[in-house]
């Protein structure tokens, strides 16, 4: 077994692709009480009242607009979770920013620097670090704020 994720481990090749999927800030359909989606750049969930669902009163609860910030926030809060961390290109694509420049400052921080690693594709939290990725983490929030 191998560690991909803070509390997830798996053989090779048998990760959850679905929370993979979640973790690395795709979309994911929510269908049933009380289901969990993020369409369009929309989180939303259903009511949990099983016995009202079946009936066909599906209610959708849309979460408010949320800001640039608070989607750049979460995708590096899920991508850093995860031994695949935050891929640049798909960063770029998403808020036509580059990662290592809108966070060069944090990413020269010795306690940074000492716990991730970053090549030509990824920032990553090393996995002797993951434990404490919080604190990473928090990190990015606090300059997004």
């Amino acid at each position: 077994y191998h560690r991909y994720e803070v509390s997830n481990f798996a053989l090779d090749g048998r990760e959850c692709r679905h929370n993979l999927h979640c973790w690395q800030y795709h979309e994911y359909l929510g269908v049933g009480a009380a289901a969990h989606g993020y369409v369009d750049g929309i989180r939303y969930y259903h009511a949990a009242d099983i016995e009202a669902y079946v009936r066909g009163d599906i209610t959708r609860i849309e979460e408010e607009d949320r800001s640039i910030q608070t989607a750049k926030f979460e995708m590096i809060m899920l991508g850093l979770r995860t031994i695949y961390g935050v891929e640049f290109e798909r960063y770029q694509s998403l808020f036509g920013s580059d990662f290592r420049r809108e966070f060069a400052s944090l990413l020269k921080e010795p306690t940074i620097m000492r716990a991730t690693r970053i090549d030509d594709e990824r920032f990553v939290i090393k996995e002797e670090y993951l434990y404490t990725a919080n604190a990473i983490i928090l990190r990015f929030l606090e300059q997004l704020s």
